[in-house]
């Protein structure tokens, strides 16, 4: 916004007259002609454009400063002066001023100490918790009982409460590091999102029933829920459509059965579940929480191996495949290995505004010491009704292991192989080249289109098995009709062939090779 320009009166031999003069000039300037609402709103229009806090701060000051008329006005602007508190970067009389400049305005603090130290800033912040909207909290643990204390007043305005401790003592028999059971003096009815870092609610606080998004991650694990714990605590919360557990879920291996949650227990239908957790655990929650159309699962399985577990866990996974996407969507599947993981995952998009995608996926982590194929088996044996349903398929393994043939001999609605690697190309397009021993069949019989994102499938013995593959399958009546190279680097030749053969070839236009020139 363009600055006024405010002529000197000491310019004037005759002082008194000459001000006079320039304010009255002034107050004749087109932008000061405007009514107070316009100017408040150009006022709060330009705040929001500006980028950081700093530059927000000087431009607000500097509005305030114009003139006369604007400072009555920018202080009358209660939204400009709540964006400027700042107890991070700022003395405590500044915040206090910005808290009473913008009373009773709801506002967003934060508070973020890894040490022992004065707490008269958050202790000012506390005072004012019945204006707070959004908290983010970072606390030392031997600090942790003056928050508490203050967290236990009303808070009517809070949405977002985010808090981490920052642990001095990481004993075995060290207590648990827990929010109030009165939080908030029961009183928070906005409360919705609930981030805790190495520590834990008081699952009994009757304002977590009103949440919908928890995420707890990193806590003590001797002090953490177990798995059947954790089903009891979400009954409690029935609007809950976002959960995130990551190293918050006590092992129950070693501890004597846990009663299984009974089965008119209603659980939230979380449609954004995000867990971190040993293989038994993950399976315990899965098989009790309820799956529906266009939710968003990601679960990892640290300590895999085969079992009943297992068999709980790809179950789950089969039957969310079947449930998160209507009957004619199209339905892909990643099936990944590498070390000591495997990965599968299925994802969509179910509308065209959709942000993230809908989909399940579940990694598999087994012990350092062991690898990915000693689990493959059992995996891949769960995957052969999945395949059913698949239209889409993306392999990254770092061989074709046997159990892959039986597992792909099932998708009988395949029609894309994405993002084909040059290992598969070399080694599973010769293995789909017979046709089943049992029924004569096709292996893929729905195959039409094949997607590269590398072009090392377009060389040497690589190169000679997919013109074979193409070959062979034209000759069998089940042509692929379609090759897409993105982002790769192919030669003229080489796609001029494969149009000869029937094939239609698409490449990222821009792209080529220096011998193409």
């Amino acid at each position: 916004m363009p600055a006024l320009t405010l002529a000197s009166p000491i310019l004037s031999g005759h002082a008194v007259k000459d001000t006079a003069h320039f304010l009255t000039r002034n107050r004749l300037l087109p932008i000061l002609q405007l009514c107070h609402d316009i100017v408040e709103y150009i006022l709060l229009l330009a705040a929001g454009l500006e980028r950081s806090t700093r530059s927000l701060r000087r431009s607000t000051i500097s509005y305030s400063q114009t003139c006369h008329d604007w400072r009555l006005i920018a202080l009358s602007v209660k939204p400009l002066w709540s964006r400027l508190v700042d107890f991070e970067n700022r003395p405590l009389e500044w915040n206090e001023e910005m808290l009473s400049r913008s009373n009773p305005l709801p506002i967003r603090l934060s508070f973020h100490s890894h040490y022992a130290r004065n707490m008269t800033a958050l202790r000012a912040q506390l005072e004012h918790l019945h204006r707070v909207q959004t908290y983010s909290i970072g606390c030392c643990e031997s600090n942790w009982g003056e928050l508490t204390e203050g967290l236990k007043r009303p808070a009517p305005q809070i949405r977002s409460l985010y808090i981490i401790c920052y642990r001095t003592d990481y004993a075995s028999n060290s207590a648990p590091i827990l929010l109030p059971a009165s939080l908030f003096a029961n009183y928070a009815p906005r409360l919705s999102h609930l981030e805790l870092r190495e520590c834990l609610p008081d699952f009994y606080a009757p304002v977590l029933a009103s949440l919908t998004s928890l995420r707890i991650i990193d806590v003590e694990l001797l002090n953490a829920p177990t798995a059947f714990q954790w089903l009891e605590h979400l009954t409690r919360m029935p609007n809950l459509t976002m959960l995130l557990l990551e190293g918050a879920i006590r092992s129950s291996r070693d501890d004597h059965p846990s009663t299984p949650p009974a089965k008119s227990r209603r659980f939230p239908l979380i449609s954004d579940l995000y867990l971190d957790a040993p293989l038994q655990d993950v399976g315990v929650l899965l098989q009790n929480l309820p799956v529906r159309l266009g939710s968003r699962w990601s679960v990892t399985c640290v300590h895999s191996q085969t079992g009943p577990d297992l068999d709980a866990v790809m179950r789950k996974f089969a039957t969310g495949i079947s449930t998160l996407y209507e009957p004619d969507d199209p339905c892909p599947l990643l099936l990944a290995a590498h070390d000591s993981d495997i990965y599968l995952r299925s994802e969509i998009y179910t509308a065209a505004e959709s942000l993230c995608p809908a989909g399940f996926s579940v990694n598999f982590r087994l012990p350092r010491s062991s690898f990915w194929d000693a689990l493959f088996p059992a995996v891949a044996a769960h995957l052969a009704d999945v395949m059913q349903r698949v239209s889409a398929l993306e392999l990254h393994l770092p061989y074709v292991h046997p159990a892959v043939l039986p597992c792909l001999h099932r998708g009988l609605q395949i029609d894309t192989l994405v993002k084909f690697s040059s290992t598969m190309t070399h080694y599973l397009l010769p293995k789909l080249q017979s046709p089943l021993p049992s029924t004569g069949a096709i292996p893929l019989p729905a195959l039409r289109t094949i997607i590269f994102t590398d072009d090392k499938s377009m060389w040497g013995a690589n190169y000679r098995a997919l013109l074979d593959f193409l070959r062979w399958r034209a000759m069998m009546g089940t042509p692929v009709e379609r090759i897409y190279f993105v982002d790769c680097l192919v030669l003229d030749d080489t796609m001029e062939e494969l149009a000869g053969m029937g094939v239609v070839v698409v490449n990222d236009e821009g792209v080529a090779r220096w011998q193409n020139l």
